[in-house]
């Protein structure tokens, strides 16, 4: 049983004017931060289909007892977030690409309802999307492109070599007060 939804989305943002030579204004950050040093990887990679997602996590580290923030890849707004068996989001971003993160302890955007005609959430790359779980101390993260034949499933493998990891402080780091000179 594939746990990312089937959230698809029709809409495809352009990208600002001031942008790189990717087409993106800011570069793309990897989804979970670097944990006390310890930087997060693909625990699970894409296998068979294309349609198929990733699991991120921390290698050698199964658990948390603090809350780990889950971040938005790029600049984008929320097209979906609520709860499809599990807390899951899904983002548009420019150029058609979409990024979707499922199986978060819980997301702090504010739900989509698709009966009320609300203004969608923007969010900037780096934002603090919602949480990881605890327990298992990672979630489930698909990378998609819509093109003119319609929506193609793209292995982030491929991509996320090259993106951005923040860092991240389970725990705050104990500072000895400076001494003062008599």
């Amino acid at each position: 049983m594939n746990p990312m939804p089937s959230v698809v989305t029709t809409r495809i943002l352009h990208a600002p004017e001031a942008t790189n030579a990717s087409g993106f204004s800011r570069p793309w950050v990897w989804p979970l931060p670097r944990l006390d040093g310890l930087a997060p990887g693909i625990i699970t990679p894409t296998k068979g289909s294309p349609s198929d997602h990733v699991e991120l996590g921390y290698p050698g580290r199964a658990s948390s007892p603090s809350l780990v923030p889950v971040f938005a890849a790029q600049d984008g707004i929320v097209a979906y977030a609520g709860s499809k068996g599990s807390p899951t989001l899904c983002l548009d971003h420019a150029g058609g690409w979409s990024t979707q993160y499922a199986e978060l302890e819980h997301v702090l955007v504010m739900p989509t309802d698709r009966f009320r005609h609300r203004r969608k959430a923007r969010v900037r790359a780096g934002d603090v999307l919602g949480h990881a779980r605890r327990s298992a101390l990672g979630i489930s993260f698909a990378l998609t492109r819509f093109t003119d034949d319609g929506s193609v499933s793209v292995d982030p493998a491929e991509w996320m070599h090259t993106w951005s990891v923040l860092p991240w402080f389970a725990e705050p780091s104990r500072r000895v007060p400076a001494q003062r000179a008599a």
